[in-house]
């Protein structure tokens, strides 16, 4: 739902997967959001074509989907990653060459749409969930700019600014649930200069967190009445997503992810990257060590002792976040947690959480509820890296 620079008819989505048309914009209200909202998507007859690619650039890798909507539900056309690691990135990690792999990558799986939905995150991006007394329309976009300012020092005309108000929200209590993004211009002429080097077409900009709750949303409609959160672990960051009645009611990047344990492994057991990598992965947490492990019982204790030291730090974060949305909404209640991102695989991280945290936690699987994927090989080739397509998908299913 928000624009963000009208001369590249792209825009970046406050795109809550709510069940209900969002409604549009009037141009009346505060000068900083005045002329931001543009339905560039209608304007470009993008409605008449149903295949969007979900393109989700991070420090691992680049991870896509091509997802074309259709009367019996969701289609995966094409999907995939390739990391970092591959031959076809270069070590020099500049924008032109950041192009170039984007560009070979897609060429290498064939992907036939040029159209793309891209996601944006970064210490410098403002997302937050906040509540307010109700207010007419001006008066609120008024706070939204003070709220704004509590958190960067550029001046409004350097920033892109968007909000959307709860649309489920009952309109006789006496407050509002917004939902409020801003970044800087320059980020965002950065990233879409990006994807146009790369041959794409900017259709959508969205950041990972709402981009991670539309994936459910959309793919697991049951939940888009319940009260849940989302864990997506990368490599370097987390994202945790509370989410209400289909509202995304809470957001925050946790600097913990896959490579902290993979480190850990390295600095207290001395190992090299490449079989702390492999240790991680082969052994997982103490859960999961037998007696017929892959290496010694004593050195599999060890490394498992090592992996639950470190996701311990996680689980305080988790903790903490939960702690705080309890006490911005004490009459609700977080329900169950799904995890996903690469790190969501590692062995016994399940069960781990859910004792931990005491409460239901489960993997989200996105291939549950799309179409297609019949070819055995590729359906194995789906189930190996669908952990780590939440993002791209939830791109790629961006609701017209």
């Amino acid at each position: 739902m928000m624009e963000i620079l009208k001369k590249e008819k792209s825009e970046v989505l406050i795109d809550q997967r709510s069940g209900s048309e969002q409604p549009r914009v009037e141009e009346k209200g505060h000068p900083a959001f005045k002329g931001k909202i543009e339905r560039v998507l209608e304007l470009s007859g993008f409605r008449r074509r149903n295949t969007l690619l979900g393109l989700d650039i991070g420090s691992s890798g680049i991870k896509f989907a091509e997802v074309n909507k259709t009367k019996k539900g969701w289609r995966l056309v094409n999907a995939g990653i390739v990391d970092l690691s591959s031959e076809v990135f270069s070590k020099v990690d500049t924008p032109g060459k950041l192009a170039l792999d984007i560009r070979n990558a897609l060429r290498k799986f064939k992907v036939t749409t040029n159209r793309a939905a891209i996601s944006i995150s970064g210490d410098d991006f403002i997302q937050r969930p906040i509540r307010v007394p109700r207010m007419p329309k001006k008066e609120l976009e008024q706070v939204l700019i003070w709220e704004i300012k509590k958190y960067t020092d550029l001046p409004s005309d350097q920033l892109c600014m968007d909000y959307i108000v709860n649309p489920k929200q009952d309109e006789s209590t006496d407050n509002l649930d917004v939902f409020l993004v801003s970044a800087p211009k320059r980020r965002i002429e950065e990233r879409i200069s990006l994807i146009h080097s790369a041959g794409l077409k900017c259709a959508v900009l969205e950041t990972k967190a709402i981009a991670l709750t539309g994936a459910v949303l959309e793919l697991a409609p049951e939940f888009c009445r319940k009260t849940f959160a989302v864990l997506d672990i990368g490599c370097k960051t987390s994202v945790l997503n509370i989410v209400r009645d289909g509202f995304l009611s809470f957001t925050r990047e946790i600097e913990s992810g896959g490579e902290n344990l993979t480190l850990a492994l390295c600095n207290k057991l001395k190992y090299e990257h490449k079989k702390a990598e492999t240790q991680k992965r082969e052994v997982g947490l103490l859960s999961e060590v037998r007696e017929d492990g892959p290496d010694s019982a004593e050195e599999s204790l060890d490394v498992a002792k090592t992996l639950e030291q470190e996701t311990d730090n996680l689980v305080q974060e988790i903790r903490k976040s939960f702690e705080y949305y309890r006490a911005q909404f004490p009459e609700d209640e977080v329900g169950e947690l799904l995890l996903t991102g690469g790190g969501s695989g590692l062995p016994g991280l399940q069960k781990f959480l859910s004792q931990r945290l005491e409460m239901d936690v489960r993997l989200f699987d996105p291939l549950d509820s799309l179409l297609s994927v019949e070819n055995p090989e590729a359906r194995k080739y789906m189930q190996q890296i669908c952990g780590r397509l939440s993002v791209a998908l939830g791109l790629g299913t961006w609701r017209r």
